[in-house]
């Protein structure tokens, strides 16, 4: 049978780091005997090839977010094993379905109910964590565009969020109606009211399609909430 889900097993690189990786890649291959589980330099490889790199897993850049949130087939895990003052400390990272988790093992006092060695507290971890990893299409294109647009929302680059969008012939309707609202921002009303009328091409019956048109209705030229940055926050400001 093919395999359902393509799984990277990555690690720090140091020995220690390794060793745990190799225990938590056979633990997962035990957990799902149809999945392709890749360690390295084989798990590098293949995420070279996808365009990432270890630097883009230890800075847990958005890249990550995106291919995995594009590739609903695809898990990525890093462990890295070092030690944190008298303690033993591996940490697992999963990426899958446009989303990242991660726990934590230490070490400590057996006598105090502690363990000598986290591997296995690790290693149920990473278990658990692909349990419970979300390959769920709708929501992976949902927090993949959460991901494009909060690269804009967070500095305020309304105007690189339009070309963005604009250059995107995939662009979803939550994208678009971000780019109207960063027109509205930004004063840009006959262009805000011109990307409505393309939303409402592409997807008419679109809730996200409402909201724009009462922003657009709401702005007259002056001090709009949502081109001013008025606090008030009522959770829908699709920016956000």
């Amino acid at each position: 049978m093919e395999a359902l889900l393509l799984v990277l097993v990555l690690s720090a690189g140091d020995p220690g780091s390794v060793g745990a990786a190799t225990a938590v890649a056979e633990a997962l291959r035990l957990q799902d005997p149809r999945a392709r589980v890749l360690l390295a330099p084989d798990a590098a490889t293949e995420l070279t090839r996808r365009g990432l790199r270890d630097a883009d897993l230890v800075a847990r850049s958005e890249r990550v977010l995106v291919e995995t949130a594009k590739d609903l087939h695809l898990v990525i895990v890093r462990i890295e094993r070092r030690q944190s003052g008298a303690d033993q400390l591996i940490e697992v990272d999963l990426w899958s379905g446009g989303r990242r988790d991660g726990m934590s093992a230490v070490s400590g006092n057996p006598d105090k109910g502690g363990v000598a060695d986290p591997l296995g507290q690790a290693i149920d971890g990473a278990r658990r964590l692909l349990r419970e990893a979300s390959h769920d299409p709708v929501a992976a294109a949902e927090q993949a565009d959460r991901t494009f647009l909060r690269r804009f929302a967070d500095r305020g680059d309304w105007a690189g969020l339009i070309q963005a969008v604009d250059s995107r012939q995939d662009a979803s309707p939550r994208l678009r109606c971000a780019a109207i609202m960063a027109r509205l921002r930004l004063g840009d009303r006959d262009g805000a009211a011109a990307a409505l009328t393309a939303l409402r091409t592409v997807a008419p019956d679109h809730p996200l399609v409402r909201e724009a048109a009462a922003a657009l209705d709401s702005d007259a030229g002056g001090a709009d909430v949502m081109r001013d940055g008025a606090t008030g926050d009522d959770g829908g400001n699709i920016l956000r």
